[in-house]
């Protein structure tokens, strides 16, 4: 009875311990891709099977919308049916974290910008391709609308080419040495191109070439997206609030109320009509109404993540990814002094803590079972003495 509880109580202990690690893992599968069918009323997530601390960056083909590109910070992965399976991309190639990807206007070609390097996808091969001297990692990597052109925003300068990363020139001087943290091309006028720069908008009507500030535009802007059903509105968040222009030459009209979280720091933002969404280091707000109400998306998204961007898919009206990652932007900058490494010191520090602790409550068990034991062993031969005395005529 005594070797059976001993046995018993070590088991429900290893349990409890391998139950605690499992629902650790659990909660770190929320860093990843998610996908809506509704406008982000309701989230599925598209990639339970991998693991990934960080979804830096989403690519969707132009033209097939089962091919995904995911740059995480330990490598690139793809699929090929819409998020349910994903293979590693570039293996051998591209070692450690992946910052950027995008797919050319007409699906032919890809790129993926690695710690060092960019990688170029030719048919089913990827071979790495030319990058502007400093420029890696690249921070954005955005089709210009018209097959072969891309612009890359590095950690200082944007850079464009029309040869699909075969040669670079640089643009955007006027900006100066500020890094460029969103860049949107409009989808009816391909030369007509916005970018932020240290909170400031800046435009350009010439395909990057020259550059103009944006006077107009309220100050500290922090994202910035085209409306996916009207594809003349512009739309930016700046100070936690939504804001519209609907023409090139029309004034800046505040939409709705600002996100209720006034800590929160938005990411990206994604428009279509009166659905919007707002992503944030705080995770992800949604208005349903134009910006009249805002609702933080907890039920099905991580709650208070580092929401690291939103793309839109322009084949299905209604369809958004979002993309989570345990690192703001300020750390990717760290993660290139280290591209072969794919696992955080902060992961190996928590790993090396869990198996520390685990190893201690097996060693308390131990002393617990063998006290029990010793106990119940001298009580077994106190009882035997016991009887041996009563049978002794």
């Amino acid at each position: 009875m005594t070797h059976r509880l001993a046995r018993a109580v070590a088991l429900l202990s290893i349990g409890a311990v391998l139950q605690g690690s499992a629902l650790a893992h659990d909660s770190g599968v929320v860093n990843g891709v998610f996908r809506s069918r509704d406008g982000g009323a309701t989230w599925l997530q598209v990639n339970p099977e991998s693991f990934a601390r960080g979804a830096l960056a989403l690519a969707l083909h132009p033209s097939d919308p089962h091919h995904l590109l995911l740059a995480t910070d330990s490598g690139l992965l793809g699929s090929r049916n819409g998020g349910r399976d994903w293979d590693a991309e570039a293996s051998g190639l591209l070692n450690g974290p992946a910052f950027a990807v995008a797919f050319d206007a007409d699906g032919q070609q890809a790129l993926a910008s690695g710690a060092n390097a960019l990688y170029r996808l030719e048919g089913t091969r990827w071979r790495e391709a030319r990058v502007p001297a400093g420029a890696a990692p690249a921070r954005l990597l955005v089709p210009g609308g018209v097959a072969g052109r891309v612009y890359l925003a590095g950690w200082a300068g944007l850079h464009r080419s029309d040869d699909w990363a075969r040669s670079w020139k640089r643009v955007g001087q006027e900006i100066g040495a500020e890094p460029v943290g969103a860049l949107v091309v409009s989808p009816i006028r391909v030369d007509e191109i916005h970018a932020l720069a240290a909170g400031r908008l800046w435009s350009s009507s010439d395909g990057a070439r020259r550059w103009r500030s944006d006077d107009r535009a309220p100050a500290n802007v922090q994202a910035l997206a085209f409306d996916g059903a009207q594809p003349t509105q512009l739309w930016l968040v700046a100070a936690g609030r939504a804001y519209r222009r609907d023409d090139r030459a029309a004034a800046w009209l505040p939409v709705g109320a600002p996100i209720p979280d006034a800590q929160a720091r938005p990411r990206g933002i994604s428009v279509e009509r009166d659905a919007m969404l707002v992503v944030t280091d705080r995770g992800v707000f949604r208005s349903p109404d134009a910006g009249a109400s805002w609702a933080l998306l907890s039920a099905e998204l991580p709650d208070h993540g580092e929401a690291a961007t939103v793309v839109r898919d322009a084949h299905t009206p209604g369809t958004v990814y979002a993309a989570f990652s345990r690192m703001g932007p300020e750390q990717l900058k760290g993660l290139s002094s280290a591209p072969e490494t794919a696992m955080a010191r902060s992961d190996i520090a928590l790993l090396v803590g869990a198996y520390a602790g685990f190893a201690l409550l097996l060693l308390g068990v131990g002393v617990l079972v063998r006290r029990i034991t010793r106990a119940g062993s001298a009580a077994t031969t106190a009882q035997r003495s016991a009887e041996m005395r009563t049978e002794t005529p």
